[in-house]
Protein backbone atom coordinates (compact mmCIF):
# COMPACT_ATOMS: atom_id res chain seq x y z
CA UNK A 1 0.00 0.00 0.00
CA UNK A 2 3.08 2.50 0.34
CA UNK A 3 4.48 2.23 -2.91
CA UNK A 4 2.24 4.69 -4.70
CA UNK A 5 2.80 7.03 -2.34
CA UNK A 6 6.63 7.09 -3.29
CA UNK A 7 5.74 6.64 -7.00
CA UNK A 8 3.17 9.86 -7.46
CA UNK A 9 2.77 13.31 -6.63
CA UNK A 10 5.91 15.72 -6.20
CA UNK A 11 5.95 15.41 -2.54
CA UNK A 12 6.88 11.90 -2.34
CA UNK A 13 5.81 11.72 1.42
CA UNK A 14 3.18 9.25 3.40
CA UNK A 15 -0.19 10.37 2.27
CA UNK A 16 -2.77 10.79 5.76
CA UNK A 17 -5.03 7.73 4.16
CA UNK A 18 -4.37 4.43 1.82
CA UNK A 19 -6.48 6.97 -0.85
CA UNK A 20 -5.35 10.01 -2.38
CA UNK A 21 -7.68 12.05 -0.75
CA UNK A 22 -6.58 14.55 1.96
CA UNK A 23 -3.47 15.97 2.23
CA UNK A 24 -0.20 14.23 0.41
CA UNK A 25 2.04 15.32 3.62
CA UNK A 26 0.87 13.95 6.65
CA UNK A 27 2.69 15.85 9.49
CA UNK A 28 4.23 12.77 11.28
CA UNK A 29 3.89 9.81 8.65
CA UNK A 30 1.75 8.01 11.19
CA UNK A 31 0.77 4.80 9.00
CA UNK A 32 3.92 3.08 8.99
CA UNK A 33 4.42 3.85 12.42
CA UNK A 34 1.22 2.08 13.34
CA UNK A 35 0.37 -0.52 10.71
CA UNK A 36 4.41 -2.17 10.77
CA UNK A 37 4.38 -2.93 15.08
CA UNK A 38 0.72 -4.27 14.58
CA UNK A 39 0.13 -6.15 11.42
CA UNK A 40 4.08 -7.21 11.04
CA UNK A 41 4.88 -7.68 14.08
CA UNK A 42 1.71 -8.66 15.56
CA UNK A 43 1.78 -6.93 19.15
CA UNK A 44 -1.55 -5.58 19.76
CA UNK A 45 -3.12 -5.48 23.72
CA UNK A 46 -5.94 -7.58 24.31
CA UNK A 47 -6.87 -5.64 28.27
CA UNK A 48 -6.03 -1.68 28.48
CA UNK A 49 -2.71 -0.70 29.46
CA UNK A 50 -1.05 -3.53 28.20
CA UNK A 51 -1.82 -5.75 31.58
CA UNK A 52 -2.16 -8.43 28.42
CA UNK A 53 -1.21 -8.59 25.28
CA UNK A 54 -0.78 -10.61 22.36
CA UNK A 55 1.67 -11.31 19.41
CA UNK A 56 0.43 -12.80 16.16
CA UNK A 57 3.01 -12.05 13.93
CA UNK A 58 2.42 -11.88 10.11
CA UNK A 59 5.28 -12.92 8.14
CA UNK A 60 3.48 -12.23 4.12
CA UNK A 61 6.62 -12.97 1.90
CA UNK A 62 9.38 -11.35 4.46
CA UNK A 63 11.72 -13.44 5.90
CA UNK A 64 12.57 -11.43 9.10
CA UNK A 65 11.06 -8.52 11.33
CA UNK A 66 12.03 -6.45 14.56
CA UNK A 67 11.06 -3.73 16.63
CA UNK A 68 9.56 -2.38 19.55
CA UNK A 69 6.48 -0.80 20.88
CA UNK A 70 6.77 1.44 24.09
CA UNK A 71 3.79 0.98 26.53
CA UNK A 72 2.86 2.20 29.65
CA UNK A 73 4.26 -1.18 31.19
CA UNK A 74 7.42 -1.05 29.33
CA UNK A 75 9.06 -1.87 25.95
CA UNK A 76 8.30 -4.97 24.08
CA UNK A 77 10.60 -6.29 22.09
CA UNK A 78 10.36 -8.77 19.33
CA UNK A 79 12.28 -10.38 16.84
CA UNK A 80 11.41 -13.00 14.03
CA UNK A 81 12.98 -14.89 11.38
CA UNK A 82 12.74 -17.45 8.65
CA UNK A 83 15.48 -19.87 8.36
CA UNK A 84 15.60 -22.53 5.80
CA UNK A 85 17.44 -25.73 5.67
CA UNK A 86 17.97 -28.29 3.75
CA UNK A 87 14.15 -29.85 3.91
CA UNK A 88 13.17 -27.93 7.12
CA UNK A 89 12.18 -24.25 8.06
CA UNK A 90 12.35 -22.96 11.28
CA UNK A 91 10.59 -20.06 12.73
CA UNK A 92 12.49 -18.13 15.33
CA UNK A 93 11.34 -15.77 17.06
CA UNK A 94 12.73 -13.56 20.46
CA UNK A 95 10.10 -11.74 22.59
CA UNK A 96 10.06 -9.80 25.68
CA UNK A 97 7.12 -9.70 28.40
CA UNK A 98 7.50 -6.89 30.42
CA UNK A 99 6.78 -6.22 34.35
CA UNK A 100 3.26 -6.02 34.77
CA UNK A 101 2.46 -7.71 31.57
CA UNK A 102 1.28 -11.01 30.36
CA UNK A 103 1.09 -12.36 27.11
CA UNK A 104 -0.21 -14.80 24.67
CA UNK A 105 1.82 -15.89 21.57
CA UNK A 106 -0.04 -16.60 18.33
CA UNK A 107 2.27 -18.69 15.93
CA UNK A 108 1.38 -17.80 12.78
CA UNK A 109 -0.10 -20.88 9.99
CA UNK A 110 2.64 -21.53 8.50
CA UNK A 111 2.32 -25.22 8.25
CA UNK A 112 -0.01 -24.35 5.40
CA UNK A 113 1.95 -21.55 4.18
CA UNK A 114 5.19 -24.30 4.10
CA UNK A 115 2.46 -26.58 2.95
CA UNK A 116 5.30 -29.07 5.66
CA UNK A 117 4.20 -30.05 8.89
CA UNK A 118 4.87 -28.96 12.05
CA UNK A 119 6.94 -30.87 13.96
CA UNK A 120 8.59 -29.04 17.30
CA UNK A 121 8.38 -26.47 19.29
CA UNK A 122 11.07 -25.03 21.84
CA UNK A 123 10.78 -22.52 24.35
CA UNK A 124 14.15 -20.67 25.73
CA UNK A 125 15.95 -24.51 24.45
CA UNK A 126 13.39 -26.54 25.91
CA UNK A 127 11.55 -28.45 23.65
CA UNK A 128 7.71 -28.54 24.76
CA UNK A 129 6.76 -31.62 25.52
CA UNK A 130 3.43 -31.07 23.72
CA UNK A 131 2.47 -28.51 21.44
CA UNK A 132 -0.62 -26.23 22.29
CA UNK A 133 -3.64 -26.23 20.28
CA UNK A 134 -3.74 -23.58 17.63
CA UNK A 135 -6.88 -22.09 15.78
CA UNK A 136 -7.91 -21.46 11.90
CA UNK A 137 -5.23 -18.53 11.73
CA UNK A 138 -2.71 -20.17 13.95
CA UNK A 139 -0.39 -23.60 14.24
CA UNK A 140 -0.65 -22.81 18.34
CA UNK A 141 -0.85 -20.46 21.08
CA UNK A 142 1.32 -20.42 24.32
CA UNK A 143 -0.93 -18.44 26.63
CA UNK A 144 -0.13 -15.80 29.89
CA UNK A 145 4.08 -15.75 29.26
CA UNK A 146 4.73 -14.28 32.69
CA UNK A 147 7.16 -10.96 32.20
CA UNK A 148 10.55 -12.61 30.81
CA UNK A 149 12.50 -12.67 27.79
CA UNK A 150 11.34 -15.61 25.48
CA UNK A 151 12.90 -17.38 22.22
CA UNK A 152 10.93 -19.47 20.37
CA UNK A 153 11.75 -22.23 18.14
CA UNK A 154 9.46 -23.55 15.73
CA UNK A 155 10.58 -26.35 13.15
CA UNK A 156 8.54 -27.71 10.19
CA UNK A 157 9.35 -30.47 8.05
Amino acid sequence: GWVPMFEIGPTQTIWESWSQTGSECHAWCATPGYDLPVYILGIHPTEPGFKHFAISPNIADLEWAKGQVPTVIGIVHLEWKLQKQDNATKFCITLNVPVKGKCDFECPKLSYQFNKELVEVSMNGVPLSEIPDGSERCDFIIKNLEPAKYEIEVTYK
